[in-house]
């Protein structure tokens, strides 16, 4: 994270200030806070289930990872927060209080989320600007709307986070062996909560070999710690795919839908090309779900497995870029700008008040623009660390430019932009004490 030539990132742990310890307590008070309030105010948001990640941790009680309702086994989501709702729900197995669930661990990885950085700033620095990110985060709207939701916003968010925290601090080609392992296994848990992350990786892979080319032996005796114990952390999920469903998946079998949702004619004329601010009308997705349905039954047949569904929907979705580029062009745009809208849209934006929304938006707009001054104010001090967070960033873009996106999505880059605003008003303050 961000280095100060007057607080240099140090593996030795710095002396504490009564000051530091007070401001990050009130930080995560204030977290826990905000975030209760957003169970409170949305409360029945916990008992649905857009995702069927609920439905499948339900199944997992009856000891199958299965369609919800079924007894097929299923790869459509990742395993690891169905895993971790489903451990929630054994203590009471007949009741199954899945919303009491769903609350309670998405505050669990609001709190972590604060923790890690809270901890980060007390032991190892920069400690203003880790505090000043902490509460950036603790008032962030999405991420306090995010928690009274079953969907793994939270959960990827906190995995990711602490992941770049390590990673992120590296001076040299090798970290230490430790901290490599924590930092795979962090990687690992992300890729089995959603596997955006690994375009991530690999990315990062590449540019530590670029970054650090003059120890080259050394960045590839790292990468290789890394991987390993990423491969050893997913592999579990691989191989029961292999045996359940005879095919080694190493993410879901949901991408081929994904892909498709946000490239067919449809979405290309009624949204895509439309007026900013269009959204995709309810009646109009579901007559495109049920043609498509219909197509790929008829060329898979009514009883194709979901490996085959998933194939057949990439191949359709790339043939409809193919046929379509022009098409495709106004569809990546429309998801860059969905990616990165500052207020919310749809039902959602609708059900709020314009005063919310307004201030959303000049929320959003002060962390972009504060988060472009921070980045600046990095690369200007020549401290490690930059092309880390903005390679995540790229990595979820560039992801984000082909598959179906939504403002929701963004919710893993906040912590990054919330850390580059940081610095930025870090350094208008230090500027400000030196006058």
């Amino acid at each position: 994270m961000p280095i100060d030539a007057a607080e240099p990132l140090s593996p030795t742990v710095m002396p504490l200030r009564r000051r530091d310890v007070i401001a990050a307590v009130g930080i995560l008070l204030l977290t826990i806070a905000t975030r209760q309030a957003a169970v409170t105010v949305w409360w029945s948001d916990a008992s649905t289930d857009p995702d069927a990640y609920v439905g499948i941790a339900e199944s997992l009680v009856g000891n199958c990872y299965c369609t919800p309702g079924t007894t097929s086994p299923t790869a459509y989501r990742p395993p690891l927060y169905p895993y971790l709702l489903a451990s929630w729900l054994l203590d009471n197995p007949e009741q199954r209080p899945s919303a009491w669930a769903v609350r309670g661990l998405n505050l669990l990885f609001s709190v972590l989320l604060a923790g890690a950085l809270l901890c980060a700033a007390l032991l190892r620095g920069p400690k203003r600007v880790l505090l000043v990110t902490g509460a950036i985060l603790a008032l962030d709207p999405l991420l306090i709307r995010a928690t009274p939701v079953p969907m793994t916003e939270l959960c990827f968010t906190t995995l990711t986070t602490a992941a770049l925290l390590l990673l992120g601090g590296q001076r040299d080609a090798c970290l230490p062996p430790r901290l490599l392992t924590f930092a795979g296994c962090l990687l690992g848990l992300a890729a089995l909560c959603r596997p955006t992350i690994w375009p991530f990786i690999g990315l990062y892979s590449l540019g530590l070999l670029v970054a650090h080319r003059r120890q080259l032996r050394a960045a590839a005796v790292s990468l290789a710690v890394m991987w390993l114990v990423i491969a050893v952390v997913v592999s579990p999920w691989v191989i029961r795919n292999q045996l359940v469903l005879g095919h080694p998946i190493l993410t879901t079998t949901h991408g081929g839908y994904t892909l498709l949702l946000g490239n067919n004619p449809v979405f290309y004329d009624e949204v895509a090309r439309q007026p900013w601010g269009t959204v995709w009308d309810g009646a109009s997705l579901d007559r495109w779900q049920r043609k498509m349905l219909a197509e790929m039954n008829a060329d898979l047949g009514p009883n194709a497995g979901e490996v085959a569904q998933d194939r057949w929907q990439a191949k359709r979705a790339w043939r409809h870029i193919a046929d379509d580029p022009a098409g495709f062009g106004w569809a990546v745009w429309y998801r860059v700008r969905s990616l990165w809208s500052l207020s919310p849209r749809g039902p959602a934006g609708e059900a709020l008040p314009g005063v919310v929304r307004g201030l959303i938006a000049l929320w959003y707009a002060a962390l972009f623009a504060g988060a472009i001054a921070g980045a600046v104010t990095w690369k200007r001090s020549r401290q490690p660390g930059l092309w880390v967070l903005l390679l995540f960033i790229a990595a979820l873009q560039l992801l984000h430019l082909v598959y179906w996106t939504d403002t929701r999505m963004r919710a893993p880059l906040h912590p990054v932009l919330a850390v580059l605003a940081a610095v930025a008003i870090d350094s208008v303050e230090r500027r400000r004490s030196q006058k």
